[in-house]
Protein backbone atom coordinates (compact mmCIF):
# COMPACT_ATOMS: atom_id res chain seq x y z
CA UNK A 1 0.00 0.00 0.00
CA UNK A 2 1.09 3.30 -1.11
CA UNK A 3 2.82 5.68 1.82
CA UNK A 4 0.87 8.59 2.69
CA UNK A 5 1.76 11.92 4.86
CA UNK A 6 -0.46 14.62 6.20
CA UNK A 7 0.50 18.40 5.00
CA UNK A 8 -1.10 21.52 5.45
CA UNK A 9 -3.53 23.03 3.21
CA UNK A 10 -1.69 26.44 3.31
CA UNK A 11 2.33 23.85 2.90
CA UNK A 12 0.50 22.90 -0.42
CA UNK A 13 -0.40 25.51 -2.12
CA UNK A 14 2.70 27.45 -0.90
CA UNK A 15 4.96 25.09 -2.24
CA UNK A 16 2.98 24.71 -5.57
CA UNK A 17 3.27 28.23 -5.65
CA UNK A 18 6.65 28.63 -5.76
CA UNK A 19 6.81 25.44 -8.30
CA UNK A 20 5.27 27.04 -10.86
CA UNK A 21 6.76 30.53 -10.09
CA UNK A 22 10.02 29.05 -11.90
CA UNK A 23 7.92 28.78 -15.17
CA UNK A 24 7.14 32.23 -15.61
CA UNK A 25 3.18 31.82 -15.48
CA UNK A 26 1.30 34.76 -14.48
CA UNK A 27 -0.43 34.63 -10.98
CA UNK A 28 -3.42 34.82 -11.97
CA UNK A 29 -3.22 31.93 -14.02
CA UNK A 30 -0.89 29.88 -11.41
CA UNK A 31 -3.85 30.90 -8.67
CA UNK A 32 -6.29 29.02 -11.12
CA UNK A 33 -4.25 26.23 -12.14
CA UNK A 34 -3.26 24.79 -8.37
CA UNK A 35 -7.08 25.50 -7.27
CA UNK A 36 -7.78 23.14 -9.85
CA UNK A 37 -5.49 20.96 -9.07
CA UNK A 38 -6.07 21.19 -5.22
CA UNK A 39 -10.18 20.81 -5.73
CA UNK A 40 -9.55 17.86 -7.45
CA UNK A 41 -7.25 15.81 -4.78
CA UNK A 42 -9.47 17.15 -2.11
CA UNK A 43 -12.40 15.62 -4.08
CA UNK A 44 -10.28 12.45 -4.69
CA UNK A 45 -9.65 12.63 -7.85
CA UNK A 46 -6.31 11.79 -7.45
CA UNK A 47 -6.37 11.40 -11.68
CA UNK A 48 -6.93 14.99 -11.54
CA UNK A 49 -4.64 16.07 -8.30
CA UNK A 50 -1.26 16.23 -7.71
CA UNK A 51 -0.45 13.43 -9.93
CA UNK A 52 -0.64 16.10 -12.53
CA UNK A 53 1.92 18.49 -11.00
CA UNK A 54 5.04 17.68 -13.08
CA UNK A 55 3.11 16.74 -16.52
CA UNK A 56 1.84 20.49 -16.30
CA UNK A 57 5.60 22.18 -14.87
CA UNK A 58 7.43 20.45 -17.48
CA UNK A 59 4.70 21.05 -20.42
CA UNK A 60 5.17 24.84 -19.29
CA UNK A 61 8.56 25.01 -18.83
CA UNK A 62 9.32 23.33 -22.40
CA UNK A 63 7.05 26.14 -23.95
CA UNK A 64 4.28 23.80 -25.19
CA UNK A 65 2.01 25.53 -23.07
CA UNK A 66 2.41 29.46 -24.06
CA UNK A 67 3.13 31.88 -21.05
CA UNK A 68 1.35 34.22 -21.03
CA UNK A 69 -1.94 33.07 -22.15
CA UNK A 70 -3.54 35.39 -24.24
CA UNK A 71 -7.18 33.98 -26.12
CA UNK A 72 -8.46 36.03 -28.10
CA UNK A 73 -12.21 36.21 -28.37
CA UNK A 74 -13.12 35.58 -32.43
CA UNK A 75 -16.95 35.44 -32.29
CA UNK A 76 -19.23 37.40 -29.86
CA UNK A 77 -22.51 37.66 -30.94
CA UNK A 78 -25.15 38.37 -28.64
CA UNK A 79 -25.68 34.67 -26.56
CA UNK A 80 -22.56 33.20 -28.43
CA UNK A 81 -18.74 33.51 -28.60
CA UNK A 82 -15.93 31.70 -29.83
CA UNK A 83 -12.44 31.71 -28.40
CA UNK A 84 -9.06 31.01 -29.69
CA UNK A 85 -6.74 29.61 -26.81
CA UNK A 86 -3.69 29.97 -28.75
CA UNK A 87 -2.20 27.05 -26.96
CA UNK A 88 -2.31 28.42 -23.63
CA UNK A 89 -3.11 27.33 -20.31
CA UNK A 90 -6.40 24.92 -20.27
CA UNK A 91 -7.53 25.67 -17.17
CA UNK A 92 -7.31 29.85 -17.38
CA UNK A 93 -8.74 29.44 -20.72
CA UNK A 94 -11.81 27.25 -19.81
CA UNK A 95 -11.89 29.76 -17.11
CA UNK A 96 -11.92 32.43 -19.10
CA UNK A 97 -14.88 30.59 -21.50
CA UNK A 98 -17.10 29.71 -18.23
CA UNK A 99 -16.62 33.12 -17.10
CA UNK A 100 -17.82 34.69 -20.48
CA UNK A 101 -20.85 32.62 -21.04
CA UNK A 102 -22.00 33.43 -17.26
CA UNK A 103 -21.85 37.05 -18.43
CA UNK A 104 -23.90 36.07 -21.34
CA UNK A 105 -26.49 34.08 -19.39
CA UNK A 106 -26.72 37.50 -17.16
CA UNK A 107 -27.65 39.53 -20.63
CA UNK A 108 -30.03 36.57 -22.66
CA UNK A 109 -30.49 33.92 -20.33
CA UNK A 110 -28.02 31.23 -21.62
CA UNK A 111 -24.30 31.79 -22.89
CA UNK A 112 -22.66 29.50 -24.61
CA UNK A 113 -19.11 29.60 -25.80
CA UNK A 114 -16.69 27.12 -27.58
CA UNK A 115 -12.78 27.16 -27.28
CA UNK A 116 -10.22 25.57 -30.18
CA UNK A 117 -6.39 25.37 -29.50
CA UNK A 118 -6.72 24.83 -25.86
CA UNK A 119 -4.75 22.23 -23.77
CA UNK A 120 -5.91 19.55 -21.11
CA UNK A 121 -7.78 21.43 -18.31
CA UNK A 122 -8.14 19.46 -15.38
CA UNK A 123 -11.66 18.02 -14.46
CA UNK A 124 -14.48 19.20 -16.28
CA UNK A 125 -16.67 19.42 -13.29
CA UNK A 126 -14.69 22.48 -11.94
CA UNK A 127 -16.01 24.74 -14.90
CA UNK A 128 -19.71 23.18 -14.15
CA UNK A 129 -19.47 24.38 -10.77
CA UNK A 130 -18.33 28.38 -11.63
CA UNK A 131 -21.84 28.66 -13.12
CA UNK A 132 -23.53 26.65 -10.31
CA UNK A 133 -21.99 29.26 -7.93
CA UNK A 134 -24.06 31.77 -9.92
CA UNK A 135 -27.03 29.95 -9.59
CA UNK A 136 -26.52 29.23 -13.11
CA UNK A 137 -26.83 25.27 -14.69
CA UNK A 138 -23.40 24.70 -16.25
CA UNK A 139 -22.63 22.44 -19.45
CA UNK A 140 -18.62 21.61 -19.97
CA UNK A 141 -17.48 19.29 -23.19
CA UNK A 142 -14.18 19.60 -24.11
CA UNK A 143 -12.39 16.26 -26.72
CA UNK A 144 -9.06 14.85 -26.28
CA UNK A 145 -6.21 12.66 -27.61
CA UNK A 146 -7.74 9.50 -29.86
CA UNK A 147 -7.87 6.62 -26.97
CA UNK A 148 -11.93 5.04 -28.59
CA UNK A 149 -12.43 3.30 -31.62
CA UNK A 150 -16.17 3.23 -32.91
CA UNK A 151 -18.10 0.55 -31.73
CA UNK A 152 -17.45 -2.69 -33.66
CA UNK A 153 -14.54 -0.96 -35.37
CA UNK A 154 -10.41 -1.18 -34.00
CA UNK A 155 -9.03 2.46 -35.56
CA UNK A 156 -8.53 5.09 -32.59
CA UNK A 157 -10.82 7.77 -34.26
CA UNK A 158 -11.78 9.20 -30.44
CA UNK A 159 -10.92 10.83 -27.37
CA UNK A 160 -12.48 9.31 -24.42
CA UNK A 161 -13.56 13.48 -24.37
CA UNK A 162 -15.27 14.22 -20.94
CA UNK A 163 -18.17 16.42 -20.01
CA UNK A 164 -20.09 17.72 -17.40
CA UNK A 165 -23.38 19.13 -15.87
CA UNK A 166 -23.48 21.28 -12.43
CA UNK A 167 -27.01 22.34 -11.19
CA UNK A 168 -27.15 24.53 -7.81
CA UNK A 169 -28.86 22.76 -4.60
CA UNK A 170 -30.08 24.60 -1.74
CA UNK A 171 -26.52 23.99 -0.20
CA UNK A 172 -23.84 26.13 -2.04
CA UNK A 173 -20.94 23.66 -0.99
CA UNK A 174 -22.54 20.48 -2.49
CA UNK A 175 -23.70 21.40 -5.69
CA UNK A 176 -24.84 18.36 -8.33
CA UNK A 177 -22.05 18.03 -10.45
CA UNK A 178 -22.08 14.80 -13.22
CA UNK A 179 -18.31 15.12 -14.29
CA UNK A 180 -17.79 11.79 -16.39
CA UNK A 181 -15.41 10.44 -19.62
CA UNK A 182 -17.37 8.01 -21.51
CA UNK A 183 -14.62 5.11 -20.95
CA UNK A 184 -15.70 1.88 -18.59
CA UNK A 185 -12.99 3.58 -16.38
CA UNK A 186 -10.82 6.74 -16.65
CA UNK A 187 -7.41 6.51 -18.73
CA UNK A 188 -6.19 8.06 -15.69
CA UNK A 189 -6.84 5.04 -13.50
CA UNK A 190 -5.38 3.10 -16.25
CA UNK A 191 -2.30 4.95 -15.62
CA UNK A 192 -2.29 4.85 -11.75
CA UNK A 193 -2.40 1.21 -12.76
CA UNK A 194 0.98 1.63 -14.53
CA UNK A 195 2.59 3.63 -11.87
CA UNK A 196 1.58 1.59 -8.75
CA UNK A 197 2.53 -1.86 -11.15
CA UNK A 198 -0.59 -3.01 -10.98
CA UNK A 199 -2.87 -4.88 -13.33
CA UNK A 200 -6.23 -3.50 -14.88
CA UNK A 201 -9.44 -4.69 -14.83
CA UNK A 202 -10.53 -6.98 -17.20
CA UNK A 203 -13.00 -5.17 -19.74
CA UNK A 204 -11.50 -2.00 -19.55
CA UNK A 205 -9.45 -2.23 -22.85
CA UNK A 206 -7.94 -4.00 -25.66
CA UNK A 207 -4.38 -4.29 -26.75
CA UNK A 208 -2.90 -2.79 -30.11
CA UNK A 209 -3.78 -6.19 -31.73
CA UNK A 210 -7.42 -5.64 -30.93
CA UNK A 211 -7.50 -8.34 -27.67
CA UNK A 212 -8.63 -8.21 -24.47
CA UNK A 213 -5.94 -7.26 -22.21
CA UNK A 214 -5.36 -6.64 -18.11
CA UNK A 215 -2.03 -5.35 -18.43
CA UNK A 216 -1.94 -1.15 -18.38
CA UNK A 217 0.89 -0.27 -20.83
CA UNK A 218 -0.73 -2.38 -23.37
CA UNK A 219 -3.93 -1.27 -22.55
CA UNK A 220 -2.41 2.87 -22.98
CA UNK A 221 -0.88 1.87 -26.59
CA UNK A 222 -4.43 -0.02 -27.90
CA UNK A 223 -8.06 0.97 -27.72
CA UNK A 224 -9.60 2.48 -24.70
CA UNK A 225 -12.89 0.76 -24.03
CA UNK A 226 -16.78 2.80 -23.50
CA UNK A 227 -19.01 2.22 -21.04
CA UNK A 228 -22.34 0.44 -22.40
CA UNK A 229 -20.79 -0.27 -25.57
CA UNK A 230 -22.21 1.75 -28.64
CA UNK A 231 -23.90 3.87 -26.00
CA UNK A 232 -20.58 5.07 -24.76
CA UNK A 233 -19.62 5.45 -28.47
CA UNK A 234 -22.36 7.53 -29.62
CA UNK A 235 -21.62 9.90 -26.45
CA UNK A 236 -18.02 10.87 -27.02
CA UNK A 237 -19.04 10.98 -30.71
CA UNK A 238 -21.47 13.67 -29.72
CA UNK A 239 -18.99 15.81 -27.39
CA UNK A 240 -16.26 15.67 -30.52
CA UNK A 241 -19.20 16.94 -32.66
CA UNK A 242 -19.90 19.77 -29.74
CA UNK A 243 -15.97 20.82 -29.50
CA UNK A 244 -14.06 20.39 -32.10
CA UNK A 245 -16.62 20.46 -34.94
CA UNK A 246 -18.36 23.33 -33.75
CA UNK A 247 -15.50 25.03 -32.57
CA UNK A 248 -13.57 24.84 -35.44
CA UNK A 249 -11.04 23.12 -33.67
CA UNK A 250 -8.43 19.88 -33.88
CA UNK A 251 -10.31 16.48 -34.91
CA UNK A 252 -9.74 14.13 -31.72
CA UNK A 253 -7.18 12.84 -34.00
CA UNK A 254 -4.93 15.72 -34.47
CA UNK A 255 -5.34 16.46 -30.82
CA UNK A 256 -2.17 15.74 -29.15
CA UNK A 257 -1.55 13.13 -25.51
CA UNK A 258 -1.13 15.33 -22.72
CA UNK A 259 1.81 13.46 -22.05
CA UNK A 260 3.51 14.45 -24.83
CA UNK A 261 5.52 17.49 -23.46
CA UNK A 262 7.08 18.78 -26.13
CA UNK A 263 3.62 19.27 -28.40
CA UNK A 264 0.65 21.24 -28.75
CA UNK A 265 -2.28 19.64 -27.78
CA UNK A 266 -5.07 21.49 -29.99
CA UNK A 267 -7.76 20.83 -27.55
CA UNK A 268 -11.46 21.95 -28.20
CA UNK A 269 -14.27 22.96 -25.62
CA UNK A 270 -18.01 23.83 -25.31
CA UNK A 271 -18.74 26.00 -21.98
CA UNK A 272 -22.39 26.82 -21.45
CA UNK A 273 -23.68 28.38 -18.92
CA UNK A 274 -27.43 29.21 -18.27
CA UNK A 275 -29.73 31.20 -16.32
CA UNK A 276 -31.92 29.59 -14.03
CA UNK A 277 -34.13 32.62 -12.89
CA UNK A 278 -35.21 33.52 -16.52
CA UNK A 279 -36.94 30.49 -16.49
CA UNK A 280 -38.53 30.78 -13.01
CA UNK A 281 -38.04 31.56 -9.58
CA UNK A 282 -34.09 30.81 -8.14
CA UNK A 283 -35.17 29.72 -4.64
CA UNK A 284 -38.21 28.08 -5.76
CA UNK A 285 -35.81 25.94 -7.99
CA UNK A 286 -33.21 25.10 -5.56
CA UNK A 287 -35.95 24.33 -2.77
CA UNK A 288 -37.08 21.50 -5.31
CA UNK A 289 -33.91 20.26 -5.64
CA UNK A 290 -33.40 20.10 -2.27
CA UNK A 291 -36.57 17.68 -2.07
CA UNK A 292 -35.58 15.57 -4.77
CA UNK A 293 -32.04 15.20 -3.09
CA UNK A 294 -34.07 14.07 0.05
CA UNK A 295 -36.00 11.31 -1.67
CA UNK A 296 -32.70 10.01 -3.03
CA UNK A 297 -31.39 10.12 0.44
CA UNK A 298 -34.19 8.37 2.15
CA UNK A 299 -34.89 5.56 -0.70
CA UNK A 300 -34.47 2.20 -0.33
CA UNK A 301 -30.59 0.68 0.02
CA UNK A 302 -29.69 -1.91 -1.48
CA UNK A 303 -27.82 -4.55 0.14
CA UNK A 304 -24.02 -3.47 0.73
CA UNK A 305 -24.69 0.23 0.58
CA UNK A 306 -24.75 2.55 3.71
CA UNK A 307 -25.66 5.79 1.85
CA UNK A 308 -27.04 6.97 -1.37
CA UNK A 309 -25.57 10.23 -3.01
CA UNK A 310 -26.11 12.10 -6.09
CA UNK A 311 -23.60 13.24 -8.66
CA UNK A 312 -20.10 15.21 -6.99
CA UNK A 313 -22.44 15.09 -2.91
CA UNK A 314 -19.54 12.19 -1.48
CA UNK A 315 -16.43 14.40 -3.14
CA UNK A 316 -17.55 17.80 -1.87
CA UNK A 317 -18.46 16.44 1.26
CA UNK A 318 -14.90 15.30 1.35
CA UNK A 319 -13.49 18.78 0.60
CA UNK A 320 -15.29 20.36 2.91
CA UNK A 321 -14.03 18.11 5.44
CA UNK A 322 -10.24 19.02 4.55
CA UNK A 323 -11.16 22.52 4.58
CA UNK A 324 -12.05 22.55 7.90
CA UNK A 325 -9.55 20.45 9.29
CA UNK A 326 -6.32 22.52 7.05
CA UNK A 327 -5.10 19.24 6.49
CA UNK A 328 -4.57 16.72 3.49
CA UNK A 329 -4.10 13.41 3.16
CA UNK A 330 -1.06 12.83 0.36
CA UNK A 331 0.78 9.47 -1.66
CA UNK A 332 4.25 10.35 -0.32
CA UNK A 333 6.03 9.52 -3.55
CA UNK A 334 3.81 12.27 -5.37
CA UNK A 335 4.98 14.85 -2.94
CA UNK A 336 8.43 13.85 -2.57
CA UNK A 337 8.21 14.10 -6.87
CA UNK A 338 6.67 17.85 -6.62
CA UNK A 339 9.70 18.71 -4.01
CA UNK A 340 12.36 17.51 -6.06
CA UNK A 341 11.58 19.65 -8.62
CA UNK A 342 12.01 22.73 -6.76
CA UNK A 343 15.94 21.35 -5.80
Amino acid sequence: MAQTLKLSIKEVNDTLTRLYEKTGLPSEELTVLIDTLLDAEMRGIHTHGLLRVKMYYEKLKSGSIRMPSNPEIVTDNQAVGAIDGRHGLGQWIAYQGMREAIRKANLFGIGAVTVRDSQHFGTAGYYAKLAADENMIGLVFSNASPRLAPWGGLSKLFGNNPWAIGVPTPDKELPFVLDIANSVAAVGKIRSAITRGEQIKPGWALDRNGKPTTDPLEAMQGIILPFAEHKGYGVTLAVSLLTSLLGGGAFDTEVEPMDNKERQQRVSHLLIAIQIGWFQNIQMFKERVGQLIEQIHSSELADGFDNIYYPGERGYRQKRKILESGVMDLQASIWEEIVALLA
